[in-house]
């Protein structure tokens, strides 16, 4: 046996395990590795006593006190990995041995006689509180308990339907519930009476609880309804009274000739002779049964010329492309007569491929090249339009503009009325489907005409405005005028004076002029008559009393 061993390691690998060689390792090797890995987690771990000298005792370290640390270089590995979770295990154990401890701390302190003095009537009425506190706490649980059980309930039923609030049945669970609870929680006690007022303070207050959601629910339904009319009441803003007046009147006269034609031709219809009517009928009939027969024949033998000529060619060029090889002919070939070989025509390669190389398939490339072209624009223009688009797009989601002056064509109560215009007057078409509107021109149209909407507004604003500033401005001129009056002053005087100094600094030569005719016939004018708040006192002004 030995022997055998020696001779596989000698004789080495077999030949299927060659390409798994660098991921495989010996016995010795493995054990070596695993000792390794045994000595380096000991260096991590703290043991009570002799650290295990196996690696198999590491698999469940009892004897563990502490983990040292994870070194940084394990990187998350596997081996930090198991050193964490050896930690969060001591940490488990070290909590469980001290949840162990108090509780049997408590038990004792329960089961030991009571010490005389102050010292035991203190301890009993600690452990009462605690007593007290523990089965409030309990209370307050089964009370959330329940209060979360009925709220899933509600949450899962309809607020529309019949039983939504038919708590009958909850309350009888509910209340055997509470009364299985508190008896659990307080055996001891043997009344009955606190139980049953317990339960029923609980089952009022879940009441409430239950009529506060749903009061609660239907504010927020009633929100929404208002929400919803709100926009409703934007969206549809009421028509003035004269173009509903328009439609109508337009409404009325395309019913009225529209009966009238119907009227017509029935009319028509009536005064012909039946008999010639149906005899029409069933000679048109005929002559178009006709015709779509010619035209079904013809169509059919034109097929079945293409699909001769097809398959003439493809003949043709598979036998020019893969020629059978010559063998020995069979004996039944052999007893063919030799007309019948005469018969069959050979094709003349010679003259077909010059022709196939030289006029079809430059043909199939220049109709190729057309195609690939077209195909390349239209894939550039619907991305550019996409693009452009998607740009207009975002544009009007932040825009202040387009949503205070949409077009009232495209709002729902115009849609009909829009609808029958375009059928007259067909929109703006693609270039790539002229049966469709191009969505850039309408998103360029809506543009355009909250543009010029608003445009005319700020003209509209702007020109209210100066008009309100002219009123101003005449009635603080008015105001004005009687202060002048008011100061004995002559209001035209005072603003021709302003405007001859204007006219005087404009012009030099003018000006002088003016002061030589003034300073000339100075002495040849009147005096001028006293001007000033107190001119009319005429110099008399004195203390009351002074005779």
């Amino acid at each position: 046996m030995v022997r055998a061993q020696q001779h596989a390691e000698t004789a080495g690998p077999p030949q299927f395990a060659k390409p798994i060689l660098q991921y495989t390792k010996t016995r010795q090797e493995v054990l070596e590795i695993r000792q390794a890995l045994t000595l380096f987690l000991k260096t991590q771990i703290e043991f009570a006593g002799d650290s295990p000298a196996s690696h198999i005792s590491l698999y469940a370290p009892n004897d563990a006190t502490n983990v040292k640390r994870v070194p940084p270089e394990l990187n998350n590995g596997l081996r930090a990995q198991y050193l964490k979770a050896l930690q969060a295990n001591l940490d488990a154990k070290r909590e469980y041995n001290s949840v162990l401890q108090e509780i049997a701390s408590q038990k004792q302190d329960l089961h030991s006689p009571p010490s005389a003095g102050g010292e035991g009537i203190e301890r009993k009425g600690a452990e009462f509180q605690t007593y007290l506190g523990l089965l409030r706490s309990r209370r307050e649980h089964g009370k959330i308990q329940i209060f979360q059980h009925y709220l899933a309930e509600l949450n899962k039923m309809d607020a529309g339907q019949a039983g939504y609030l038919g708590l009958a049945n909850e309350q009888a669970t509910s209340r055997q519930a509470a009364q299985n609870l508190m008896a659990h929680a307080n055996p001891t006690l043997g009344s009955t009476g606190g139980d049953g007022s317990d339960v029923e303070t609980l089952l009022h207050n879940l009441e409430r609880a239950v009529l506060r959601a749903k009061s609660q629910a239907d504010a927020e339904r009633r929100l929404l309804e208002k929400l919803k009319s709100q926009h409703l009441a934007e969206d549809v803003k009421p028509a003035p009274t004269s173009k509903k007046l328009g439609a109508l009147r337009r409404t009325h006269a395309e019913l009225v000739r529209w009966v009238e034609e119907k009227l017509v031709v029935s009319s028509a219809i009536d005064e012909q002779n039946p008999v010639d009517h149906q005899t029409a009928i069933d000679a048109s009939d005929a002559e178009n049964i006709r015709v779509l027969e010619e035209t079904k024949s013809l169509i059919q033998e034109q097929y079945d010329a293409y699909v001769n000529a097809r398959r003439a060619l493809l003949s043709v060029v598979s036998t020019a492309s893969q020629p059978l090889p010559a063998g020995p002919q069979t004996p039944q070939r052999r007893l063919q007569p030799r007309e019948s070989q005469q018969n069959i025509a050979t094709p003349d390669l010679t003259l077909l491929f010059p022709y196939v190389s030289e006029n079809l398939l430059p043909l199939s490339k220049a109709q190729k090249a057309p195609s690939m072209q077209k195909t390349y624009l239209s894939a550039i223009l619907a991305k550019e339009k996409w693009t452009a688009c998607r740009m207009l797009d975002r544009l009007q989601e932040e825009s202040h503009l387009l949503p205070e002056y949409p077009i009232l064509g495209r709002q729902p109560r115009f849609k009909n009325a829009v609808a029958a215009i375009n059928r007259r007057s067909p929109p703006l078409a693609s270039p790539t489907n002229p049966n469709e509107a191009s969505e850039i021109v309408t998103r360029a149209e809506a543009w355009s005409f909250a543009g010029r909407e608003a445009e005319g507004a700020t003209k509209g604003y702007v020109e209210d405005r100066i008009n309100f500033g002219t009123e101003l401005a005449g009635k603080a001129e008015d105001t004005l005028k009687e202060v002048y009056e008011l100061m004995n002053q002559d209001y035209e005087e005072a603003t021709a004076a302003k405007d001859d100094k204007k006219e005087d600094e404009s012009d030099i030569w003018a000006s002088e002029s003016r002061y030589a005719r003034g300073r000339g016939g100075r002495h040849g004018r009147l005096e001028k008559r006293p001007k000033g708040p107190w001119s009319g006192l005429n110099g008399r002004v004195g203390v009351i009393g002074d005779g």
